[in-house]
């Protein structure tokens, strides 16, 4: 019972204060893998219809819910609020979408050399992030 009013005011705090990463649709309420997939597509799609370059990574984090678990009321909700700043650090060239430990990041350009250029900052920045926070990829 404390677990669950701890969480459900901690929500309302992160939910008031706009902590939580718009792109975090992960054990959010509204949100859903329905949400992330429609959100992913549709702005894949928005780009090719203007004959934008576009680049794809996606990352799946190994053994996340290995360290919290998903039983606990709180877990997801610390999980998501941990991983939270990685949309800070990239989404100025990128548009990214997160569900719990997945992330997708789609990077468009008008030409090649400059996805490339924000390919690689992209990569750097993701791993930077990954590595301050302990996070592996699978």
């Amino acid at each position: 019972m404390l677990e669950k009013t701890m969480c459900s005011r901690l929500n309302q705090q992160l939910s008031l204060n706009n902590i939580l990463a718009t792109e975090q649709c992960g054990f959010r309420k509204d949100r859903s893998t329905e949400h992330a997939a429609y959100t992913l597509i549709n702005r894949f799609l928005q780009v090719w219809n203007v004959k934008l370059q576009v680049y794809g990574i996606f990352c799946d984090l190994a053994k996340a819910c290995d360290w919290i678990s998903t039983w606990i009321a709180l877990g997801p909700l610390l999980f998501i609020t941990y991983v939270n700043d990685l949309t800070r650090h990239i989404s100025c060239f990128t548009n990214v979408v997160l569900f719990a430990d997945d992330s997708s990041i789609l990077i468009t350009e008008n030409n090649y050399g400059d996805l490339n250029q924000n390919i690689r900052f992209t990569l750097n920045c993701t791993s930077r992030c990954f590595k301050a926070n302990q996070l592996v990829l699978n």
